[in-house]
């Protein structure tokens, strides 16, 4: 604590001043990071695709033509969608007031068979559930 006459230090005392002392290295000293940082640094650019140019600079070339080779690959496939599209699209027909009652027949086929496919599946379902339930049935007896 604080003595009369003793006044506190201004960031919290002297333990804390102590600390940060501790954690600050020399400014003399130099670190590992910032060693190995003039290192990179003091490489020759002449030959920086080489191995002996910057670290980075060799990795943004593997970057770049990977991103070179993803867009190439992007721009065919969107050529081959494009292209599946156009042909779709020749093949469809739109009808006009010449093929409209032809086009009304097979709306109504197409219904037809609709409805029979539904009420199929209805029934296959209405078959397998009975002989689940029979079976529940002679379980419980």
């Amino acid at each position: 604590g604080a003595m009369e006459g003793e006044r506190p230090a201004a960031g919290g005392g002297p333990r804390r001043a102590k600390a940060a002392r501790r954690a600050r290295p020399d400014a003399s000293e130099p670190t590992k990071m910032a060693s190995k940082m003039m290192e990179i640094l003091s490489r020759p650019l002449d030959d920086a695709a080489g191995a002996g140019g910057p670290i980075l600079a060799e990795r943004r070339a593997a970057l770049d033509a990977e991103e070179r080779q993803r867009e190439a690959e992007a721009r065919l496939r969107e050529e081959k969608q494009a292209e599946r599209k156009r042909k779709r699209r020749q093949q469809l027909v739109v009808p006009d007031h010449t093929s409209l009652d032809s086009e009304r027949k097979l709306r109504k086929i197409a219904t037809r068979g609709v409805v029979a496919l539904f009420n199929a599946i209805a029934q296959h379902r209405a078959a397998s559930a009975a002989p689940a339930e029979r079976g529940r049935g002679k379980a419980k007896a």
